[in-house]
């Protein structure tokens, strides 16, 4: 298609890629809301043509209108749940989640992690695929075999393989039956703490990370739990004191972008936090000699509930 060959370009304004973008989103939207026989959906549906417009979302959307760029990620999302083909659906949907996924733990492009982040955050927040799912991918990243598959699918939406390359990713489902690892979570979240420090990706990186923990304090079952089965706090809590501690320099982007977020998904899970932390010596005045890092943890939680009208919970414990 013309459409796609403009569409993914390089060197056309913004406004002339976002109208081919518009043009081939309307063509497939009209599919989508009445749908058409099967032999016209296996002729706009094709796995080549779906990939590469993948590719057009992935690899030009630095410099492209953010609109136009959702647009593409919505788009292509709604067709797999039309697909005249569900297993290949199924197929085409894990290839996406294990791309976004690798490009995320893995980055050699800086233009492709914002698009990444965002069509992750998506896919969980519609629930195209589980808090589960998600895991289960993460931990596969932990065998070589696997990452070196995880690694030729993002590759091949990157445009650095064939399209037409079939690749097998049973082997991720494979691994379904392995018992949940909260490390596992708690690994990826160190990963999105990074990445929320940095400007650019600090909104998508941040809305990432609520929407992981929202779907997770719903989806939480005996293989996928919100709390750390040793602490009982939330699994949130760990990486992030552990990232404060480390990279100091993260603190101004924790603050404002990511801890208001998980603070207000239960006022009761920041009341149980501010529990674990010295609360009781502030609350007598008392200040440890060396300020260790229980207590700057606390002072920096207080101050980022009181920013978002917590107050009243913070009051509990005067």
């Amino acid at each position: 298609m013309d459409v796609l060959k403009t569409a993914s370009a390089s060197g056309i304004t913004p406004t002339h890629r976002a109208a081919a973008c518009n043009v081939f989103c309307g063509l497939l939207d009209k599919v989508l809301v009445k749908p058409a026989p099967p032999e016209l959906m296996a002729f706009l549906l094709t796995t080549a043509t779906w990939k590469a417009m993948l590719r057009v979302y992935l690899n030009r959307s630095e410099g492209s209108k953010p609109k136009s760029m959702k647009q593409v990620l919505v788009t292509l999302i709604n067709c797999l749940s039309v697909w005249y083909d569900p297993s290949q659906a199924r197929s085409m949907r894990d290839h996406t989640v294990l791309t976004f996924l690798y490009i995320i733990h893995y980055p050699s492009y800086t233009s492709d992690l914002k698009p990444a982040l965002l069509g992750l955050e998506y896919i969980i927040r519609k629930e195209i695929v589980l808090v589960w799912d998600v895991v289960v991918y993460l931990q596969g990243f932990a065998t070589e075999s696997l990452q070196a598959l995880a690694r030729s699918v993002a590759q091949q939406f990157r445009g650095e393989e064939p399209v037409e390359v079939e690749i097998d990713v049973s082997p991720f489902s494979a691994s379904a039956s392995v018992a949940f690892s909260e490390a596992t979570i708690e690994k990826f979240l160190s990963t999105l703490l990074v990445l929320a420090s940095r400007t650019d990706l600090a909104t998508p990186a941040s809305r990432l990370v609520f929407i992981l923990f929202k779907s997770l304090r719903k989806q939480s079952s005996k293989e996928v739990c919100f709390y750390h089965s040793v602490t009982k706090l939330p699994l949130w809590v760990s990486p992030l004191r552990q990232c404060l501690e480390e990279k100091p320099e993260c603190l101004e982007a924790l603050k404002h972008h990511v801890l208001p977020g998980l603070f207000t998904l239960d006022r009761l899970d920041f009341l149980q936090l501010v529990g674990s932390l010295p609360m009781k010596l502030l609350l007598a005045g008392m200040t440890p000699e060396n300020k260790n890092s229980d207590f700057l943890f606390l002072l920096f939680s207080l101050h980022v509930a009181q920013s978002i009208g917590l107050a009243e919970v913070i009051g509990m414990w005067t």
